[in-house]
């Protein structure tokens, strides 16, 4: 296998010599969303969708909804949903997932749940729409108990139901948040082909994602908590657009760190060596999770572009959340410095090399100890 991109599909592997390369191949719909992609000289894998190199020209699968498998009976209208899109999303994953999605049990495909794309209210009847009906939260999980027309009976949380309309939910087989396993899986206790087995997880079990780490998921599943490869398992969140652009962040945070307005110069202390650089730069998150545990990997280069050193800098405390829709959340970093041999013409590339995605609750309670911290630091400089 030649050096640059590769690419895994199932037990086939190609390669991309470039860049260039990598975005023909996408182009002409050799590259499916679900294939996974390591960049030249990366250890670990990405879902080709997740690539910023192949944002927008990754072709979608089609598929013949006849050739989806469907559960017998003879329920008439009563709901038991074959979830398209799931089809679509086992397709995207290449090869190995068609051929898992036959040998799957049909009933492991049929939607009993939705997911809420949008915030509505239950109406009391198929058909009909209701001001003063009982609210349903953006991304809220559902249970699907009938289906009439173009309106599915739901059931909240709470035990709660009414109809609402097929348009302002997606069905799903499992929550964003969980996936299914492809395979017999040895579930490992660190995210690392070589690690020691801690369980095993089963083909078709549900297990809950808890965070992803290179190419592994961290999961909870029956036989206890481990990491298991991204390919041996089928992520709920990427059933659609809005469910990808919801979570995806939660699993792959270092993609959403934006750095902007960034610059270095040598210090100029009378205290500091002459190698010494201060750097100065924004952060910017447009999702809404705030972040922790930022790493930012700066690699130097001089004007040939040959390596000089790469430093990884740990950015102290936390960066907020999206304020609202196209008003990022901010962290200014100045006073960065980092003594290493440069010249003139040397120049730094700086990436988010790894994050932590927060919940609210879990943002909060962190940022109240932060403000906590700096105010007892600010009483105790100021006696």
């Amino acid at each position: 296998m030649s050096a640059g991109w590769r690419i895994t599909r199932g037990e086939q592997q190609i390669a991309a010599r470039d860049v260039a390369e990598l975005k023909l191949m996408a182009v002409g719909g050799k590259i499916q969303p679900g294939d996974l992609v390591q960049e030249p000289g990366g250890t670990s894998w990405s879902y080709a969708i997740e690539v910023p190199e192949l944002d927008g020209l990754i072709k979608s699968v089609e598929v013949d909804e006849k050739d989806i498998p469907r559960a017998g009976g003879s329920g008439g209208r009563l709901l038991r949903v074959i979830l398209l899109l799931w089809g679509l999303a086992v397709l995207g994953a290449g090869f190995g997932g068609l051929a898992w999605m036959w040998k799957t049990p049909p009933e492991l495909l049929i939607a009993d749940r939705a997911v809420a794309l949008e915030a509505t209210k239950l109406s009391s009847h198929a058909g009909a729409e209701s001001a003063e009906g009982v609210a349903v939260e953006q991304f809220e999980m559902l249970e699907i108990l009938d289906a009439q027309d173009d309106f599915f009976e739901v059931e909240k949380a709470d035990g709660t139901s009414g109809w609402v309309s097929n348009g302002a939910v997606k069905p799903v087989v499992m929550a964003p948040t969980q996936g299914m396993a492809t395979q017999y899986s040895n579930l490992l206790g660190q995210p690392d082909s070589s690690a020691a087995k801690v369980g095993e997880v089963k083909a078709n079990e549900v297990v809950e994602l808890l965070q992803k780490k290179g190419g592994f998921y961290q999961v909870k599943a029956a036989a206890g908590t481990g990491w298991v490869g991204t390919s041996q398992v089928l992520p709920g969140y990427m059933f659609s657009q809005a469910l990808l652009e919801r979570y995806d962040p939660k699993f792959n945070p270092r993609a959403y760190v934006n750095i902007a307005n960034r610059s270095w110069t040598h210090s100029q202390e009378p205290d500091q060596p002459e190698t010494m650089t201060n750097m100065i730069m924004k952060l910017e998150n447009f999702t809404h999770y705030g972040m922790s545990s930022i790493v930012l990997r700066i690699t130097f280069l001089d004007g040939q572009d040959k390596l000089v050193g790469t430093v990884d800098y740990k950015v102290p405390g936390l960066l907020p959340p999206a304020e609202s829709e196209g008003e990022p959340g901010e962290r200014f970093l100045e006073g960065i410095e980092i003594d290493i041999v440069t010249d003139g013409e040397s120049h730094a590339k700086i990436e988010t090399y790894s994050a932590v995605a927060l919940s609210p609750a879990d943002y909060s309670r962190l940022k109240a100890g932060e403000e906590a911290r700096l105010a007892a630091e600010a009483e105790a400089a100021a006696k």
